[in-house]
């Protein structure tokens, strides 16, 4: 597995930095709770391991309302402080692997969590985990991502073109793992806005629920400020679905200071 030592590893604080202190101005209005019977409000945040612990990023994620929530980048004090909040908040079950670094992921839970297996990733940088949630209407089954970024592994940028083939042979090694006959949910921080990944999924049935709901560019879920350029924007962060799932709802909730925000959908069984 290669050694994750890049630009991304000693940027992210600071760039977490730069964050806390601009904030994020502009508040998501809640989503009512669902409304439908036998649907599962599920949501993906990468919360960013330099932010460890941050209220700000905290109460993004509560403001999701999901009943099932995805993390990436989840460091000893990120699963300490979300576990005691989601506790508090709902009284949902955690299970979190924690890193030092970028590596960490986890989820939180208002039903009961059968299933939690960390799928380790010999090709590259992070691993997934598969999980199974025992909803009222029956299992649900979850893939939390974290894909390579677009860095080669001397932490060249350029690696933006190498990078899409690693990520499509990242999740289709992950895929495998998955039984095809659970309704089924994909998602996490892909680091890519389109390419051979989100292709993979397509091509084997799954759907995005941004193209249903949010397909404007402007609706990106991350942000990276830029000397002299400025903030620049993208769709990093995905959920996908596959048949067994109809969608009724999907958002970006415009909070915390995180270079992520959190997405968030509501689905229901067929």
């Amino acid at each position: 597995m290669p050694t994750p030592r890049s630009f991304l590893w000693w940027a992210t604080p600071w760039v977490a930095l730069g964050l806390t202190a601009a904030g994020c101005t502009t508040v998501t209005p809640a989503r009512a709770p669902v409304d439908a019977a036998g649907a599962v409000r599920v949501a993906t945040y990468n919360v960013n391991y330099g932010l460890s612990g941050d209220r700000a990023g905290i109460d993004a994620a509560l403001a999701t309302g999901a009943d099932v929530i995805l993390y990436q980048e989840v460091t000893a004090g990120w699963a300490q402080a979300l576990t005691a909040a989601h506790q508090a908040e709902s009284g949902a079950t955690c299970r979190f692997t924690a890193a030092a670094d970028a590596g960490g992921l986890g989820v939180c839970a208002r039903y009961p969590i059968e299933v939690y297996e960390v799928l380790d990733n010999p090709i590259s940088w992070f691993p997934a985990a598969r999980v199974v949630i025992k909803t009222p209407t029956g299992p649900v089954q979850l893939l939390n991502v974290h894909l390579r970024p677009p860095f080669s592994d001397e932490g060249v940028w350029h690696g933006i073109f190498g990078t899409p083939a690693i990520r499509h042979d990242e999740l289709a090694m992950f895929m495998a793992f998955l039984d095809e006959d659970l309704p089924t949910v994909v998602a996490g921080d892909f680091n890519e806005w389109s390419g051979d990944a989100l292709d993979l999924l397509e091509a084997r049935g799954f759907a995005s629920v941004a193209a249903m709901f949010h397909a404007d560019d402007d609706d990106h879920t991350w942000r990276w400020p830029l000397p002299v350029v400025g903030e620049v924007t993208q769709r990093l962060d995905h959920i996908f679905v596959n048949d067994r799932l109809a969608v009724q709802d999907a958002w970006v909730v415009y909070q915390g200071r995180s270079d992520h925000f959190p997405v968030a959908t509501d689905v229901v069984g067929r």
